[in-house]
């Protein structure tokens, strides 16, 4: 069992070193939708739960809030959800009571707290033993990044390989029009 713990911290910290504004969006939109959401599939509650438990272990959320996660894992079942009303129920009315009860016992849930957990991460980093690694916590937003420039959707080039892609646009339809002549290459 220490073994797979371990395999289990080591995984983390790999994560947050590696992907931590993935990590950080990730959990941030389970929140969201947990605390929103009008309805709510049996598979999408399991895993919006784990991204919020997954918070909830790197300190996202306060400690206190574990033990309502993981009752909602319980509850949010289908057989659980049938139980406490005494009544059969179809998967749409299941669904709509998984988000009610979900939305209603995560209402005094507090924001993810990112500037905390990322200052507990440092204490641990610098508490580590020679030899240990910590993840090299950061703010998705910091200094050194350049998150908060990035776009909602879609993919984002500095200038400089903007200008590259240009130059190189240029030179492939340069080489195209010496090697046929001028006009535009055919599939035959």
């Amino acid at each position: 069992i220490e073994q797979i713990l371990q395999h289990e911290v080591n995984a983390r910290a790999s994560l947050l070193e590696k992907k931590p504004v993935l990590l950080l969006d990730n959990i941030g939109r389970a929140f969201g939708i947990l605390r929103h959401a009008h309805s709510m599939a049996s598979k999408e509650a399991l895993n919006l739960l784990s991204y919020l438990k997954l918070g909830v272990d790197l300190g996202f959320f306060p400690d206190e809030n574990r033990q309502t996660v993981d009752e909602l894992f319980i509850e949010t079942q289908p057989a659980h959800l049938q139980k406490s009303t005494q009544q059969k129920l179809q998967a749409d009315e299941r669904d709509t009571l998984r988000a009610d009860i979900v939305r209603t016992r995560l209402a005094k849930l507090p924001k993810p707290d990112v500037k905390s957990a990322i200052e507990r991460g440092n204490e641990k980093k610098e508490g580590a033993s020679p030899g240990e690694s910590w993840p090299a916590w950061s703010l998705p937003w910091g200094e050194n990044d350049r998150a908060r420039d990035r776009p909602l959707f879609g993919a984002q080039r500095d200038s400089d390989s903007n200008a590259q892609c240009r130059e190189s646009g240029k030179e492939r339809a340069a080489a195209q029009s010496k090697s046929t002549n001028g006009y535009p290459p055919t599939a035959w």
